[in-house]
């Protein structure tokens, strides 16, 4: 019997340590999870939906997810707090909470806040603006800031939007073989659509502006 005390009350250490070193995990963040909200296949719609996340006081996330679609939530929580966050959520008006907590295994990339540089994705260099602009216009169905930008060749690149670096790799796929990601040096003006005021330019110079104001008002 002398013996079996000690094993016994080496048995209780065990486990109260154990259960000591669960619980320091899971305030280190080893156990946190992401509290969805929704998702959006539009990247645009679901990073304004996060904006006004964070405005409601939460440190609100954009995810790519594995089916490509964006996953908004509303940030990263202890996995016992979840149900009643969550809750709170719903009673506050802030979100429609449609998930429990999720690991985050089928997020491909955090979107944003970015976490990375954003670049300019091309998706087509073409020789002229003509062919440029017929590209483009039904691309904007699917990626809204599709854009025609003249480049320092004198071609023109056909740009879906602008996305963190390792999102832009994800896409690139989607497109040509002369697809190909950029921070703009090699752009100059847009000139597809029209912007309303002046046209922003990329990396041009007031001389290369007032040269360009002609062509941009003939691919009106």
């Amino acid at each position: 019997m002398e013996l079996v005390k000690p094993a016994i009350y080496l048995f209780i250490v065990i486990i109260a340590v154990a259960y000591l070193q669960s619980h320091l995990n899971n305030k280190n963040g080893v156990n946190l999870q992401h509290l969805v909200v929704t998702v959006r296949s539009d990247q645009t719609e679901a990073i304004d939906l996060a904006r006004e996340l964070q405005k409601g006081g939460y440190e609100s996330e954009v995810y790519l997810n594995k089916a490509g679609v964006y996953v908004i939530t509303l940030g990263r929580f202890y996995a016992d707090d979840i149900k009643g966050i969550k809750e709170e959520a719903i009673k506050s008006g802030h979100a429609v909470v449609t998930s429990t907590g999720s690991d985050g295994d089928s997020f491909v990339i955090r979107v944003w806040p970015s976490e990375s540089e954003e670049v300019f994705l091309i998706a087509y260099v073409t020789s002229t603006a003509e062919e440029a602009i017929e590209l483009a216009t039904p691309l904007r169905n699917d990626y809204p800031k599709t854009a025609v930008y003249l480049r320092r060749d004198g071609s023109y690149a056909v740009a879906i939007g602008k996305y963190p670096e390792p999102h832009a790799q994800l896409l690139i796929e989607k497109f040509s073989d002369s697809s190909y990601f950029t921070n703009g040096d090699d752009l100059t003006d847009q000139v597809f659509p029209i912007p309303d005021n002046e046209s922003p330019h990329i990396g041009r110079t007031l001389e290369e502006d007032s040269l360009l104001a002609p062509f941009r008002r003939s691919v009106m």
